[in-house]
């Protein structure tokens, strides 16, 4: 859902004098409104917007001798301290103090305007100012986004202070201010500040202490030692969570373990369990040693880095309870590449989004963005460094020291590592870098106008994808321009970035953005925003739950004051408080709206769901509650609850009242990565309206869902889920099956599906003897099987329901040697869902469904591809299946197919009683291979093998079934085509099929077929009859094709001498009734096509012709014999000596004939299987051959070769000649 953009910027240590050392470490306050760097001997606090320094402390050689050097660095909860720890020892803390600006409010501070030494508003002798005013600059220069935070005349800035979001720099002074030094007399191993207290780790002995901030009154505790949960081993990195309350240990071992602290006065208390690692020393030898940890509250995982650069990512459940094995991270699995550039080196850093949707991590080699549940969205990896600059600037994609993620993760901040690729010291100045990134609209709000369309979300910027409304053409291209980039306003960027909300609706035209403070939307029919004209109007309230759009009506759940409202404004009104369509009070924080028609759903941090539908009268537009329900009991946090929808039942939505559908509605929620269906159970009181939930979790690890209540054909109601490596469909939620609760140690469908065990992330490495032994291993949900699953290689956005297809993002980098930086850009990637849906249907042997699904999507350009992937995906299952289930001792059918040309093969007869029907072709050596059809392989009972014949059914009700069939069959191994053939019918019938339809070029597509599986004479029966349409029809073209391929398929001619004359063209035919010009043409093309595929004169003949790629066209050797036959035949060059010589005579042309040269006509492509032919026996170049009555002499006189990919015209490929 993350992916980066554009180039990083880098990040310079100026104004604080010339840097002595490299940066060791940085680190953010909560919001990201201030973050810090370190140095071994000082300290700088930066401003996010704008990214500079806004305070430096440098230690003087006297304090770095006495406490030693600075190590590492931590804000405090609240950001108004920071805590260094030392190489000896030694805990620093700094005061961090926001003072405001000397200036008044609304105006530049002093520490970003320059004053003269002799004062302020001093001027020269021509009375000029020596600097220019803050009011000139800002007339001279617009604000960057997020500059004037918090300058608003309200004072609504205050709570940017002291690691407020968004922070104020223009109006706040940052002093830093030294408040003590703590020695650790046991050692000091690490800390970490908390609310609180600061945990300490001592070395020896191993302990966890508690110290309480300098100043606090009434402190719980102070020190507590670890003997509750480890013993001997001391930890080495402490990660906090306040939102679960929950921190995780690394001990020296190299094990970690979750904890929860409770203070009591008496004695505080730790209680956790060991997660990775073995707690048995013995059992953990083998054991990967941990060394870095974070937490993802929104999802509730822990994650665990690595020293082999993997990551170990587990479900958190609760404090008494042991987490779950999730997935694995491994930039080896991502990238499916075991190749040796892929070298991570240990886990030195790892970031969580604070939406939870991208895991950033640094290795000592490189870095990598991972999306929630696996799918890797950006590396640093690449084979291909040697192109790039040697001015390269980009110290950070070679290693990463550490990295966090800035306010509403619109940026990557990071620091390289301290040595370049080469070992070699890289410049302290160039250590700092800005990565900006792009993110889905979701992410900010899970909304069914979101998740319908592609919509992007910049720092400055929305993108939507306008593809939908394009031809089918475009919206498969991907380099197709179907994206609309719309700039966000700048003025209120600079007064309340970063942008937390972006929503688009229905049609997508209009479009609304909220940030800190205030709102602003957009219309696409006029282009223009509209902002709120009275700054103390936008500043007085911030959007807390989303935005919707009903029409022309903006819905916005707000804060306004510490007051929860619904606001309904119109995009045809100025944005004014007095031009509110309605306003509407809530008792507790909106946590989540989402609107389905005229009904808007909203659920609130008291775990609150309410239905609120949209009325409409002559004069206004209102909300008018329906209902709501408590979901206390079922939904342990509400602010875990990452998406909400709802589903009505048919009935209800045709004859029930609006109001009543709360009642009956089946309700979705998206909690942690759990997909949750509550459906209604009236319960056996006398009350109608009171409701009881069942509850299903139809799936585990899902980033976001999507529904489809007005869906096509069985898409109607259905539900899809991405779980970071594919797309799960469950057609028609409102039917599925229920599944009863388990704790028997299964958990059931998905979670013991088959293809789970394929994804990247899930198969590589171990797991350790304690997680694949648990004795708390309880599964307290079954999952339920989807209809469908569709693995991806790019990362989703939408679904376009009307064009079948699934849009989304692949991100790529991009190094040159002309650039000393990494380029980062995204591609449009699409993939095909119809065959999903449509074997779904036929695996359950529903015919009539899948035609009437297929009858809605049957107009669109690309839906015989779809249907041919369909058909090669059931065919390549079951044949292969069958090939397995046979497994006979000697050689396999397919390995024969390979071979053909080398032996003569006969597959033995089956011994299972069924009858075959013999089709022979040609091999090599003038023998026969019989490829055996079996016509009863479909009267088995196995569910496996009854999905073709239902394929070839649901194919027979469309137009292109037959060029379906035989382009399927051209792209797979012939040891597949006895299958395929014996559901899809003798491919002569097909051909004949295709004459009786007049489908022409899908008739010439299936000669290969037949020249593959008929006899020589049969199959040239079936070209002359071909070519005698073609020339009936006046197709010019084919008629080149066909002969072009009969010339390539017998090196001596008769093939094509035999095709011309079975087909009666040129010979006994009545030109005096036809266009005398048109019949010279043909005889004119027919000669001149014939000295195209001979060798150029005063060429060997032996050596093969070679197109422009480089490819052999025809490695035949000319004898003249059969050259002379067809000429013979057909009038042309008559009594010539068409010896080895010959070709040098093609110098001189018959009268009216041009002469050409051409050799780069179209290859006919055959199976894959088919190998090369052996060097053919050359026939006699003594003269020409005579024709004799027998066949069999004349195949004995000209050997037969095998056919090749090298050497078969490709007849609907063939690129017209000019003229032709």
């Amino acid at each position: 859902m993350y992916w980066p953009t554009s180039a990083a910027r880098a990040l310079t240590v100026n104004g604080a004098g010339s840097p002595t050392h490299p940066t060791i470490a940085i680190a953010r306050s909560r919001s990201g409104a201030y973050w810090a760097s370190l140095t071994a001997a000082s300290l700088t606090i930066w401003s996010t917007r704008p990214c500079q320094i806004v305070a430096a402390v440098h230690r003087t050689q006297l304090s770095i001798d006495e406490y030693g050097a600075n190590t590492a660095l931590s804000f405090k909860y609240d950001g108004s301290a920071i805590i260094i720890e030392t190489d000896a020892s030694y805990i620093l803390l700094y005061d961090i103090m926001f003072t405001p600006g000397a200036s008044g409010s609304g105006s530049t501070s002093s520490i970003y305007s320059y004053t003269p030494s002799s004062g302020a508003g001093t001027k020269s002798a021509k009375k000029e100012s020596y600097a220019p005013t803050p009011t000139a600059l800002r007339g001279a220069f617009q604000p960057e986004a997020g500059e004037l935070v918090g300058s608003s005349t309200t004072g609504v800035g205050a709570e940017l202070s002291k690691g407020g979001l968004g922070g104020n720099a223009p109006n706040e002074v940052v002093e830093i201010s030294f408040r003590l030094v703590l020695r650790i007399d046991a050692g000091l191993s690490c800390a970490l500040p908390t609310d609180s207290y600061m945990l300490v780790s001592t070395l020896s002995p191993p302990a966890i202490q508690a110290i309480p901030w300098p100043g606090q009154e009434n402190a719980a505790a102070k020190t507590t030692v670890q003997n509750s949960l480890i013993s001997e081993e001391r930890v080495i990195s402490l990660v906090h969570s306040r939102a679960m309350n929950t921190y995780i240990w690394i001990t020296e071992d190299g094990r970690a373990h979750s904890a929860g602290l409770t203070m009591d006065i008496k004695r505080p208390t730790w209680r956790g369990k060991c997660f990775y690692g073995a707690p048995n020393r013995s059992e953990s030898e083998n054991l990967v040693p941990a060394c870095k940890a974070t937490i993802n509250a929104r999802f509730s995982l822990l994650t665990v880095g690595l020293e082999d650069g993997t990551l170990r990512v587990y479900t958190y459940r609760s404090p008494t309870k042991k987490p779950l094995f999730s997935h694995n991270l491994s930039i080896r699995s991502s990238l499916r590449s075991t190749a040796s550039f892929l070298k991570t080196g240990k886990v030195t850093s790892l970031a969580w989004t604070s939406d939870g949707y991208a895991l950033a991590v640094g290795w000592e080699h490189g870095w990598a963005v991972w999306s929630t549940y696996g799918k890797l969205m950006a590396s640093s990896f690449r084979d291909d460094w040697a192109t790039a600059s040697k001015h390269f600037s980009d110290a950070f994609m070679f290693g990463v020291n550490s990295l966090f993620w800035g306010p509403c993760n619109s940026e990557l901040f990071i620091l390289s590592s301290s040595k370049s690729k080469d070992d070699k010291p890289v410049d302290v100045d160039r250590q700092l870098f800005a990565l900006p990134f792009a993110r889905s609209a979701v992410a900010g709000q899970h909304s069914p106008d979101n998740t319908r369309y592609a919509f992007v979300q910049l720092d400055d910027a929305v993108l939507v994808y306008r593809g939908s409304d394009q031809p089918d053409m475009s919206i498969i291209n991907p380099e197709s321009d179907v994206w609309s980039h719309i700039k966000i306003p700048q003025a209120y960027l600079a007064l309340h970035w970063p942008i937390r909300y972006a929503s688009i609706s229905n049609d997508g035209r209009l479009i609304a953005v909220a940030g800190r403070r205030g709102l602003t939307h957009y219309s696409a029919v006029n282009g223009r925003w509209k902002r709120y004209q009275l700054a103390s109007q936008e500043a007085g309230f911030s959007v807390r739950g989303g935005l919707q759009w009903y029409q022309h009506v903006l819905i916005a759940a707000c804060d306004a004051g510490g007051e929860n409202q619904l606001r309904l404004y119109s995009r045809d009104l100025d944005l004014d408080n007095s031009q509110l369509l309605h306003l509407e009070t809530l008792p507790s924080p909106i946590v989540l709206t989402s609107l389905f028609d005229n009904s808007l759903l909203v659920y609130t941090a008291d775990n609150t769901f309410y239905h609120f539908l949209i009325v409409i009268t002559k004069d206004a537009i209102k909300l008018e509650l329906c209902g709501s329900i408590t979901f206390e009991g079922v939904v342990g946090e509400p602010s875990r609850v990452r998406g909400m929808s709802w589903m009505i039942p048919k009935q209800q939505q045709v004859y029930g009242n609006p109001a009543d559908d709360l009642i009956v509605a089946t309700v979705i929620f998206l909690i942690d990565g759990k997909l949750v269906l509550l459906r209604p159970r009236q319960t056996s009181g006398d009350d109608y309206e009171e409701v009881a939930y069942d509850m299903q979790i139809l799936a585990d690890r899902i980033e976001y869902y999507w529904t489809h209540l007005q869906g096509i054909g069985s898409l109607e109601n259905s539900l899809w889920g991405y779980d970071g490596h594919g797309i799960k469909l469950w057609l028609d939620a409102l039917t599925i099956e229920q599944v009863e609760s388990t704790d028997d140690g299964e958990s059931g469908g998905l979670a013991d599906r088959d293809s789970d065990s394929v994804k990247p992330g899930l198969v590589e490495g171990s797991v350790p003897h304690a997680e694949a032994d648990e004795g708390d291993r309880d599964f307290e949900y079954k999952t339920i099987q989807e209809r469908a699953y569709m693995p991806l290689d790019f990362y989703p956005l939408c679904v376009a329901m009307e064009k079948g297809i699934i849009i989304g993002i692949e991100p790529e980098t991009s190094v040159k040697k002309n650039m000393d930086f990494t380029m980062f850009r995204s591609s449009t990637n699409t993939h095909l869902f119809l065959q999903h849906v449509l074997r779904h249907h036929l695996q359950l042997g529903q015919l009539e469904e899948a035609v009437k699904f297929g009858w809605h999507y049957a107009g669109l350009t690309y839906f015989a591809h779809a249907l041919e992937i369909l058909l090669h995906s059931v065919l390549e299952d079951e044949a292969d299946y069958i090939q397995q289930r046979e497994s006979p001792p000697a050689l396999s059918e397919s390995a024969q197919s390979k071979s053909l040309g080398a032996s003569d093969t006969t597959p033995s007869s089956s011994t299972n009683g069924t009858h075959f029907q013999d089709v022979s072709f040609t091999s090599t050596a003038s023998s026969t291979t019989r490829l055996r059809i079996d016509t009863d392989v479909f009267d088995s009972d196995e569910p496996r093998l009854q999905v073709l014949p239902n394929v070839i059914a649901f194919l027979q009700q469309f137009s292109p079934y037959l060029s379906v069939v035989v382009g399927c069959a051209r792209k797979t191994e012939v040891a597949r085509w006895k299958y395929l053939f014996a559901a899809a019918g003798e491919p002569k019938e097909l051909f004949d099929r295709c004459l009786e339809l007049d489908e022409l070029n899908v008739a010439a597509s299936y000669l290969l077929v037949l020249h593959t599986l008929e006899p020589p004479e049969e199959s040239t029966l079936y070209s002359a009859k071909l070519l005698q349409r073609a020339m009936e029809r006046s197709d010019w073209r084919l008629c080149r094709d066909l002969m072009r391929f009969l010339s390539s398929v017998d090196e001596d001619g008769q093939a094509l001498a035999m095709a011309v004359q079975q087909a009666g063209i040129l010979q006994g035919v009545d030109w005096s009734k036809r266009d005398p010009d048109k019949a010279a043409a043909t005889i004119q093309k027919v000669g001149t096509e014939r000295t195209e595929i001979l060798p150029k004169a005063g060429t060997n003949g032996t050596q093969p012709s070679r197109g422009a790629g480089g490819a052999t066209l025809f490695p035949w050797r000319h004898t003249g014999g059969g050259l002379a036959l067809s000429l013979g035949q057909v009038g042309l060059r008559g009594g010539s000596n068409w010896g080895p010589t010959s070709p040098a005579s093609l110098a001189t042309s018959p009268p009216g004939t041009e002469r050409s040269r051409k050799t780069s006509f179209g290859i006919l492509s055959a199976p894959g299987t088919l190998s090369s032919p052996a060097p053919t026996t050359p026939a006699s170049a003594s003269g020409s051959l005579t024709p004799t009555g027998n066949d069999e002499e004349r195949r004995s006189a000209s050997p037969r070769r095998a056919p090749s990919p090298n050497h078969l015209s490709r007849l609907d490929d063939v690129e017209e000649e000019a003229g032709g």
